[in-house]
Parts: structure tokens; C-alpha cells; sequence
């Protein structure tokens, strides 16, 4: 009776929505705070200072967090409301892709789903360790948050009746789907063959029109950014050898779990391949090809990207890949505990929780001990004693100082500006700003001055100059404690 009422509480879908929630909880705590940098922190330095249409320095990935959060400038309630709704996506895809696994195999009961996403978080969080966990979840990076709005999309329109709400409210998923993660439409146009071919439904019709509208739309008003236009699409045969030994070096090096990753895969490959011949698992056979060959048509495509080659095959562009690795893995491992006994099942799924929480159960950081926070206070002492309003320097320093500025000491100046601004890569945005500030001062009197670091002073000179208006010049070097820093003084303005 036990047995039965523990089954009947976890096959509710509330139970595996809650879970989410919780897993995105406890895995921010876990993944962040030790890999915490630059990219994520500009989405909360977008959202306090000033939204874009597209991140900051680019023709894509369209601003909807920063945006939605925009409205809340306290910094570290910014950054975490922006990281949080990240990962909860992630978790929420997980939980989708169980949901919808469970319907397309007509499974009588919420067993399934419940097992399918239990095991989709334990392998995802063995294979992608807290590195990839972060970059997949809560790092600025569109692919879980833009899948999830597909898979909504395709849940809303699968519905047996739908109304022009439901219309409405699809077409409103995939426009934002598209403008964060443009190379979405191949998912749109593979999900839509498939499920087109499966159910003959006119309805899912609906998924790839809109996509392509929004596709084009997107891909139009990306021209008018304020960027320099990428060749996102160019590709390059002559990549794809080193793309694929590239792409697989970089998640070696990062997750640390290749070889366990390989195990897991061609156990998963022997067993399907055993069970390929059961007839009444066909459905689920043609599942797992069709996914099968789209992750391995999507690894070799981008691993030819020369975009992606620039950025040194980084795992993050092959996340349809790695989810398809981790949805079979997964698959194998629900369909093994569905063959456990009643009681077996639940010692199972209990030892698999219990391994997930004690792998992200770890005592709470707050943001101000995160990764590298503390050594930019150094450099907030100099810059207050220097009445320093610019930041300049290296990327990977100049963001997370000014978010540790803002996040202790959140002035503003008398016109309820930014107190403080960044002078570096992607700060372009700020130039009008800028230059303002700067005019300012100088009728007041002063002359504004910016603190250097992470950088040579002549890197921070071109930096300025790129950033600004107006021409510098070196002071001295600063006395920041923790690093090297340096300070500049605009010239003075005839």
C-alpha cells in the first residue's frame, strides 16, 4: 500500500515541476560560484544600465532576460532572478522532454516520465559535471531557454483543439525562441518533418511558418545592430576533422568525463541495438534514430563552422548534440528500471536521488565570495580615492569589477545615471553615455578619470579611444592591492 501511494505522489507532473525548480535551486549553488565570469555577468550589467535589442556587441542573441529583469536594479537581485530563470530553464526542458517522451510512447501513467526525468538529471549531472552544468544552465548562453519555448510551442499546437489564444501564444514562444537562438530554425524544421510525418496534423503547420516569418524577421533586423556583422553561417569543409577532435578535446577538458561519457553511450548503443528486433519497441526505435542522426548531423555541421572554429570548438555549440547523448542514455536507463519489481523501482529511484543530491547539496556561497569577486575590492578602494567613473582594461576583469562596484556600492550621479561605466569589449554601447559623462565634468571643472585593468596601458589606451570620444593619458600606476592597475586621465577639452 506504501509502495503504491509513493508511486501514485511522484507519477503527478507537479511532482517533476517541483523537482525542477528545486534542481535549479540547488545546482545554481553548486555550478556557479566556482565558474562564475564575464558573459554572465554582463546580462545583470545589460539589465541595470541599458537594454539592447541584441546582447551588447552583437548581431544575435536578442536581450529577453536582461530585458524582463530590467525593471529590478538592485545588482545582485538582478544577476541571480537573470541566473536563476536560466537554469530553471534547463531543468524545464528536462522535464518537457520526459513529458513529451511519455506521450509519444502512450505510457498509461506518470511512472515513466517521473523515472525518464530522474535519470536525465543524475546523467546530465555525471556527464556534465559543474563546469558543463553551468555552461548549459546558467551561463549566457539561448540554447535551453530557446528550446524550451519551442518545446512549449510544439505542446501548445499538439493540443487536440486549439483556439487563437493558443495561436497567439505559440507564435509568441517561437518569435522569442528565434531572436535568442537563430540556429534554432534546424530543430524547428527537423521537429516539424518528424512530427508532421507521425501524426498528419495540419496544426503543426503552424510551428514551421511562424519559425520561418520569425527566422527572416530576426535575420533582418540583425543587420541594423550596433556590431560588427559575424559570418555565423559560413562553413568550411576543411574544419570538420579538426572540428570534431576540437569539439571533443574542449568538453574533455572541461567536464573531465569523457571516458565516462563513451561508456555510457556504447552500453546505451549495445542494448538498443539488442532490443532494436522487439517489434513493440519500433515507435521508440525510430525515436531514437531519428535524434540519433540529428545530434551526429549537428556535431559534424558546426564542427565545419568557422565561426565556432574561432571560438576554439567550444562544447556550448554542440548543446542539441549532448542533450540528444543525454535524452538516449536516459532512455536506456528508465526502460532498465521500469523492469525492476514495484519495490526494486523505488530502491532504485530513491539511490538515484540520493546520489543526485549528494553530488549538489554543498553549503550556500553568497555572490560576494564567488568565483574571483573579492580581489576587484582593491580596485574599488583606488577607484573611489581616485573618483575614478571608468573601467578599462580586459574583458574578463572589466565586467566582473564593475558588477562587484555596483553590487557594493550602487551610486548614481546626480542626473540618475550609472556612477561607474566599462571601457572595454562590448562597452561600445555605452559610448553616448560616455562622452556625456565626460563633457559634464568638464564643465564642472574636472577632468574624468578611468582605472586600467587587467591590461597593459596600451591596450587600455585603445580601449578608451575605441570606447570614448575624446584622448587620454597615463597618470601612475595605481595601488589596487590584489592586482596591477593603472590610472588614465581624459585630456584636458579646448
Amino acid at each position: 500500500m506504501l509502495n503504491e501511494q509513493i508511486l501514485k505522489t511522484i507519477s503527478q507532473r507537479k511532482f517533476t515541476l517541483l523537482s525542477a525548480f528545486v534542481f535549479s535551486i540547488l545546482c545554481l549553488n553548486w555550478s556557479v560560484p566556482v565558474n562564475f565570469e564575464a558573459d554572465t555577468i554582463l546580462q545583470s550589467l545589460m539589465s541595470t544600465q541599458k537594454v539592447t535589442l541584441f546582447y551588447w556587441g552583437q548581431d544575435r542573441y536578442a536581450n529577453f532576460l536582461p530585458f524582463i529583469y530590467s525593471w529590478i536594479k538592485t545588482p545582485t537581485l538582478n544577476l541571480l532572478l537573470i541566473i536563476f530563470t536560466s537554469g530553471l530553464a534547463f531543468f524545464l526542458l528536462l522535464e518537457l522532454v520526459s513529458d513529451a517522451i511519455t506521450k509519444y510512447y502512450k505510457q498509461n501513467n506518470g511512472v515513466y516520465r517521473t523515472l525518464l526525468f530522474i535519470s536525465l538529471v543524475l546523467v546530465s549531472i555525471l556527464i556534465l559535471n559543474k563546469k558543463g552544468i553551468y555552461v548549459f544552465a546558467y551561463a549566457a548562453q539561448p540554447y535551453s531557454l530557446s528550446f524550451l519555448f519551442l518545446g512549449w510551442a510544439w505542446a501548445v499546437v499538439s493540443q487536440k483543439q486549439i483556439n487563437l489564444s493558443s495561436v497567439l501564444a505559440a507564435t509568441l514562444m517561437l518569435f522569442v525562441a528565434l531572436g535568442i537562438n537563430p540556429s534554432i530554425i534546424l530543430s524547428c524544421a527537423v521537429s516539424s518533418l518528424f512530427f508532421y510525418a507521425c501524426k498528419r496534423n495540419r496544426n503543426y503547420l503552424l510551428v514551421p511558418f511562424f519559425s520561418l516569418i520569425f527566422f527572416g524577421f530576426w535575420q533582418y533586423v540583425s543587420k541594423s545592430a550596433f556590431a560588427r556583422p559575424e559570418g555565423y553561417s559560413q562553413l568550411n569543409p576543411e574544419l570538420v576533422f579538426k572540428g570534431l577532435i576540437g569539439s571533443l578535446k574542449h568538453f574533455a577538458d572541461n567536464t573531465e568525463t569523457l571516458s565516462l561519457t563513451v561508456v555510457l553511450l556504447v552500453a546505451t548503443i549495445i542494448l538498443n541495438i539488442i532490443n532494436f528486433k522487439n517489434v513493440a519497441r519500433f515507435k521508440a526505435n525510430l525515436l531514437v534514430v531519428v535524434m540519433g542522426a540529428f545530434a551526429v548531423a549537428w556535431w559534424v555541421t558546426f564542427s565545419m563552422s568557422v565561426y565556432v572554429s574561432r571560438n576554439d570548438f567550444h562544447f556550448r555549440y554542440f548543446f542539441p548534440t549532448i542533450l540528444a547523448l543525454l535524452v538516449l542514455i536516459s532512455l536506456t536507463i528508465t526502460d532498465a528500471l521500469l523492469a525492476l519489481k514495484q519495490r526494486a523501482c523505488l530502491l532504485a529511484v530513491g539511490a538515484a536521488l540520493t546520489v543526485i543530491f549528494i553530488i549538489i547539496v554543498v553549503p550556500y556561497k553568497p555572490v560576494a565570495y564567488w568565483h574571483s569577486s573579492g580581489v576587484f575590492d582593491g580596485v574599488g578602494q583606488y577607484a573611489r580615492a581616485a573618483n575614478a567613473r571608468i573601467i578599462t582594461g580586459g574583458y574578463w576583469q572589466v565586467w566582473p569589477a564593475l558588477f562587484r562596484f555596483q553590487s557594493t556600492d550602487n551610486r548614481q550621479d546626480a542626473e540618475g545615471k550609472p556612477w561607474l561605466y566599462g571601457a572595454t569589449t562590448r562597452g561600445e554601447v555605452n559610448r553616448p553615455e560616455m562622452d556625456s559623462l565626460i563633457v559634464r565634468e568638464a564643465r564642472h571643472g574636472r577632468s574624468t578619470t578611468a582605472v586600467c585593468i587587467g591590461a597593459r596601458p596600451e591596450q587600455c589606451l585603445r580601449e578608451l579611444a575605441v570606447n570614448t570620444s575624446f584622448n587620454w593619458q597615463f597618470i601612475e600606476e595605481g595601488k589596487c592591492l590584489t592586482m596591477t592597475c593603472y590610472l588614465f586621465q581624459v585630456k584636458k577639452i579646448e
